[in-house]
């Protein structure tokens, strides 16, 4: 099979910094934007603040499987998944800027219908621009090896998104909000644009040509009965549940155990920078080497470990809390690694096997339901944040040891995730994936 051209490769990694960027920004920021803390008035209460939150994850865990199906039997001469990037991604970047610039400065009821409606928004263009962008990777390819290929040149801009979010806290205490959003915005455009108005789908089509349609309900329950996507789905959901707990902790980890300000978020960020990028290309490697299901499981149980070590940071003899923390974010960048360039090619194995079985290509599903489960638990990721910060009053300020129960509860979901995923039967093989008990597919 030919090599994909380089330009692709390109396109469609650059696309992945407007993809990763704008939700690291609400990952770990959004927060603190609207409950910045004790020396500052807070946008909202922090039970308002949570409920806005999850209602969105839960309004976002409806409308993937609707956006997965309209992407998958959608038709057009520019096919399926690129009509809608072209679409989204002005709305998209608009909306991002908004959300953190509410109408009132000081706690009030109108900034939480603000962030309510605001919040739906950017959920549903988040998955109009990012879940067809997401459904191409297995469409540009059915290799392997270049599926690989074409998630470390999207992780590569993961790293760059990295960087730029690492920048993030300083950027933000010197220059504010709305320019720093202003610019994140910029960015979003940027990226999605190559993509967007250069990438053809292997398979432009009319509407009476593709493969043929799947009515929503009968792609959900026909992807929900594939069990190495069961088993990937909630492992995956799992790890963003904790990884969502340890990003949006870190700020509040500098203020209230490193007595820090938020500038200083910027230097721990640069420490998880750098050991990332250092580690993007092993994780490929030892994936050539041990296969992806190795690595992966690798991946989520040191997660757990190391996000577990943010409850030891100050109890250790050697050096003190800044120096520990710093090597303990540097373990997060190692593995961290490790899920940025894994599941989406783990995903897309799994749609190639599901259409030996099944004859039909449902990408934009898979994509779709495995993102209900993701939301859900990055929702509750936010919600136990919120208590066990303040030790179970979400009302009140960020406690150390608060905070060191919330790192445990999440490298507890990453062992959880682990053990789900456990049973995950397929491999890869000769360029191909391979069910374990097929006879082409014995086991490692």
């Amino acid at each position: 099979m030919s090599q994909l051209p380089f330009r692709t490769k390109l396109v469609f990694g650059l696309a992945g910094l407007g993809m990763s960027l704008p939700d690291l920004l609400l990952l770990q920021w959004l927060m603190k934007r609207y409950l910045p803390g004790a020396e500052e008035t807070a946008l909202v209460t922090p039970r308002l603040f949570a409920a806005a939150y999850m209602f969105g994850r839960l309004a976002e865990a409806f409308y993937c499987p609707i956006i997965a199906s309209w992407t998958d039997n959608f038709r057009s001469s520019c096919g399926r998944r690129i009509p809608f990037i072209r679409r989204g991604v002005v709305p998209f970047a608009v909306v991002v800027f908004l959300m953190f610039n509410p109408p009132v400065d000081g706690t009030s009821l109108i900034n939480f219908v603000y962030l309510v409606v605001l919040l739906q928004a950017y959920f549903f263009l988040f998955s109009v621009v990012v879940m067809p962008y997401l459904a191409l990777l297995p469409e540009l390819t059915s290799d392997v090896d270049e599926r690989v290929g074409l998630t470390v040149a999207q992780s590569l801009f993961l790293v760059v998104s990295s960087v730029c979010f690492a920048f993030a806290g300083i950027m933000i205490a010197t220059l504010g909000y709305p320019l720093t959003v202003g610019m994140v915005s910029f960015i979003i455009i940027l990226a999605f644009v190559p993509l967007a108005w250069t990438i053809r789908e292997r398979q432009p089509m009319s509407l009476e040509e593709g493969p043929p349609r799947v009515p929503m309900f009968t792609g959900m329950l026909l992807t929900l009965k594939n069990p190495a996507f069961l088993v990937l789905a909630f492992s995956t959901a799992f790890y963003w549940f904790g990884m969502q707990i340890i990003i949006a902790m870190i700020p509040y980890w500098v203020e209230t155990v490193l007595g820090r300000t938020e500038a200083f978020t910027t230097v721990l960020m640069g420490f998880f920078v750098v050991f990332n990028v250092a580690s993007f290309f092993l994780m490929q490697k030892l994936s050539s080497l041990f296969g992806k299901y190795k690595v992966y499981l690798a991946t989520l149980l040191g997660s757990g470990i190391v996000f577990i070590l943010f409850a030891a940071v100050g109890s250790i003899p050697a050096g003190g809390v800044i120096p520990q923390t710093m090597v303990v974010v540097s373990l997060v960048g190692v593995f961290v690694a490790g899920f940025m360039v894994l599941p989406f090619a783990l995903v897309s194995d799994v749609v190639d096997y599901d259409e030996r079985l099944t004859g039909q290509r449902r990408e934009g599903m898979f994509f779709g339901v495995g993102g209900v489960f993701q939301k859900l638990m990055i929702g509750l990721g936010v919600v136990t944040l919120s208590n066990l910060k303040g030790l179970g009053d979400v009302q009140a300020e960020a406690t150390v040891t608060g905070l060191k129960w919330a790192a445990v509860f999440a490298g507890i979901a990453c062992i959880i995730g682990f053990v789900l995923f456990l049973p995950y039967p397929l491999r890869e093989r000769g360029g191909r994936v391979v069910h374990i008990h097929d006879k082409l597919g014995d086991d490692e």
